[in-house]
This record gives C-alpha cells, structure tokens and sequence, in this order.
C-alpha cells in the first residue's frame, strides 16, 4: 500500500474548491483554501515521487519543502505519445508548465509551486498561523491543486526515475 495517496491528494482539492464556492468572501475559508490545496499539491508531488521509486526516508526529507519536491518531480520522466507509435520520454518539467486561468489571469504551476520565492506566505506555518496569508487567489490555488493531481494522474503509468534507458 502507498505512504502518499494521489485520491487523498484529489480530495482535498476538491474539499478546497467546494469551501471557495460556498464561501467565496470569508478570510477564513480563504485561508482554508491556500492550506489545503497547498497540502494537495505536497502529497500529490510525493505519490509521484513514491510511483517512481524514491525511498519514502528521501521523500520525508523534503517534508513540506514544494519547490524541491518539484525540483526532484524534475529529475523523472514522462512518456509522451506524439502520434501513433511515436512515442518519447521527456522530462517532468514539463508540468511546470500546465497553465492555470482563473479570474481573467494566467499563470502555471511552476510558478504557483515556487509562489515562496515571490514574496507568498510560507506553506504550512505562515498559513495556519498569524497575520492573513499573502498567496494566489484561493480560487487559482484550489485549480492548482485539481490541476497537478490530474497532470500526475494521467502520466501514472508513464513515469520513471529520469536517465533510464
């Protein structure tokens, strides 16, 4: 059985739409949000690490570290279907790349994941705890969330640890 869950993953990014949704003005479900659907997207980074083969001792050593689970989520490969019978191995980046919309706006996971660098309150003590947590709007971090849990959900059988032949 999986130490990290990708549908427990997906559940709280669900769960953090759903309380956007309903209470779209609250400080307090806004700060839910960013919680949770930054919670998502450390426990789906880690199910894809997990999937590959990463010992959970290197895992845990990144607890809740997103820019450098990504950063290792980098060093894997996903197989990419170009046309029928045209497949190549490329790396995972390329989920830095999934675009997310909300609101009139654009940005991509890779920049939502690293949003610490830029200033966003640190995941998870500066969201849990103190002052109103500076981060995307919650409604781009639920979307991150759901958008990450599904770009590993579709490469789940088309991962590998990078540089394999």
């Amino acid at each position: 059985m999986p130490v990290y869950d990708l549908s427990f993953a997906r559940k709280f990014a669900e769960v953090a739409e759903e309380v956007i949704t309903r209470e779209p003005d609250s400080v307090e479900a806004r700060r839910v949000v960013a919680y949770i659907s930054r919670v998502s997207m450390e426990l789906s980074l880690k199910a894809l690490l997990e999937r590959v083969g990463v010992p959970i001792d290197e895992i845990k050593k990144r607890w809740h570290d997103l820019r450098g689970l990504l950063k290792e989520v980098g060093k894997c490969e996903v197989e990419v279907d170009f046309s029928p019978g045209n497949k190549k191995w490329l790396p995972a980046t390329r989920v830095r790349s999934v675009e997310i919309q909300f609101q009139g706006y654009s940005t991509t996971l890779g920049v939502v994941l690293e949003a610490e660098d830029h200033g966003a309150s640190k995941y998870p003590n500066e969201l849990r705890y103190g002052e109103v947590p500076k981060d995307f709007p919650p409604e781009a971090l639920s979307l991150a969330a759901a958008s990450l849990a599904n770009w590993i959900g579709e490469h789940w059988d088309v991962v590998r640890k990078g540089g394999l032949i």
